[in-house]
């Protein structure tokens, strides 16, 4: 059994995970600014309160940080950039020196869908250059890079994950972003789905659920101290998506198409051999996955 803490843990990705690493037999705590003290394992923290971070974690005795925290999106502005900077990224690098300090292994989930930027390959692998179009994908590379430093100057256990476009149970509807996601919820209210651009852009899509077991197989196999992909390594288009999501719930869906944001990358569709030779890794076929969240929302509701 491992400790492991969420940050960010009252969010999409934080569910999800923290349902993978109770079923596994870990211990969880979660972490949120937006949490509710009444659920089991939630401290209501901000990242910018350090001194009662650091006593949750010499008192819960915190093996490994699982940092889900970010305020951002990709369509986020430079003053929500300067607000992250200020309530997430800045407090982040004196929790990482912690961890390295307290011997705690941090893992940071970061974003294969926009640290690269606009690709040219079929598949990018890890040692591809960074070059992010968006303030999102810079948050997360500033996140990454410091990581990085802290492993050189301090030897913090670290490990660095860039997962594809996640989808799946528990994500908001009603959100800003999530193209399958919205889609459904567009497909249920009978609501135009507003499309950047002529849905040609091709995404690399992944069920949560897949994720969450990838982070706690490699949690429990003690991968460490370099980064990683996690992906389903197959491309589909905006258009593709919305047709899987027409076939899956056989209601039709109204388009409106907008021009094309400059901050959106074209193409990007993860190589995951690295993280294949590390954990069995063989994720569900997005058609698959887009019929069981239908039927998910179908039981759970909007």
């Amino acid at each position: 059994m491992t400790r492991v803490l969420l940050t960010g843990g009252a969010g999409f990705l934080g569910k999800n995970l923290c349902e993978a690493l109770l079923a596994s037999g870990h211990h969880v705590t979660l972490v949120d600014r937006a949490g509710r003290a009444s659920a089991s394992g939630m401290h209501c923290l901000a990242l910018t309160d350090q001194t009662a971070f650091l006593r949750l974690l010499r008192t819960a005795e915190i093996e490994s940080i699982v940092h889900l925290a970010c305020g951002l999106l990709p369509s986020s502005d430079v003053k929500a950039f300067e607000r992250e900077q200020r309530d997430v990224i800045l407090p982040s690098f004196s929790l990482i020196e912690e961890c390295a300090r307290m011997g705690i292994r941090f893992v940071l989930v970061s974003s294969g869908g926009t640290v690269y930027g606009d690709t040219s390959v079929p598949r990018v692998r890890e040692d591809h250059a960074l070059a992010p179009k968006n303030y999102y994908g810079f948050s997360k590379l500033m996140l990454e890079q410091y990581v990085q430093f802290t492993h050189r100057t301090l030897g913090l256990d670290y490990l660095i994950l860039r997962p594809s476009n996640l989808y799946g149970r528990h994500q908001r509807l009603h959100g800003a972003q999530g193209i399958i996601a919205v889609a459904l919820e567009r497909t249920l209210s009978g609501e135009p789905l507003e499309i950047w651009g002529d849905g040609s852009a091709v995404r690399d899509y992944l069920d949560v659920r897949d994720w969450s077991a990838g982070v706690v197989a490699l949690l429990e196999a003690g991968v460490s101290n370099t980064t990683l992909n996690i992906g389903s390594g197959v491309g589909h288009s905006i258009n593709d998506v919305l047709s899987l999501v027409r076939h899956s719930t056989g209601r039709s869906l109204n388009i409106h198409h907008r021009p094309a944001r400059g901050i959106d990358v074209r193409s990007v569709v993860l190589d995951t051999a690295a993280l294949g030779e590390r954990i069995v890794w063989a994720p569900r076929p997005l058609d698959a996955g887009i019929r069981d969240f239908w039927s998910w929302i179908g039981t759970h509701g909007r």
